[in-house]
């Protein structure tokens, strides 16, 4: 969380996420995926697929007020990419807003561990 009481702004920016579940044993540090690895790919340029936002430490029905917002954007220009990102936004009003974003992912398996590794850039304007 980002203390401030000023108007925060972020962009959540995902060219294109890889989300990498390599069941143990398996390696992580091959580029091509192994047996046992699920991969997740993620671009945002016809949607939010599958992702939705969650915004908590703000009065219940101010919604409004704190300026709440999400949705799949162009990433800003001076980052100098043509693909899309997921823009989450509210203003701070109270210092102590929380922003996430999550989605569920399939095809795991119940009492397997894996492991996460994914690329992740955050605008913050």
């Amino acid at each position: 969380m980002i203390p401030c009481s000023c108007s925060i702004l972020l962009q959540i920016v995902m060219t294109i996420v890889m989300l990498m579940l390599a069941s143990c044993g398996s390696s992580v540090n091959d580029d091509s995926p192994g047996p046992g690895t699920v991969v997740y790919e993620f671009d945002f340029s016809s949607g939010a697929e599958g992702w939705t936002e969650g915004f908590a430490d703000y009065p219940v029905g101010e919604e409004n007020y704190f300026e709440l917002s999400f949705y799949p954007s162009p990433l800003p220009p001076y980052l100098g990419s043509t693909t899309y990102g997921l823009y989450i936004y509210g203003n701070n009003h109270n210092g102590d807003l929380f922003m996430y974003i999550k989605r569920r992912l399939g095809n795991l398996k119940p009492d397997t561990v894996y492991s996460i590794s994914y690329p992740i850039a955050i605008a913050a304007n």
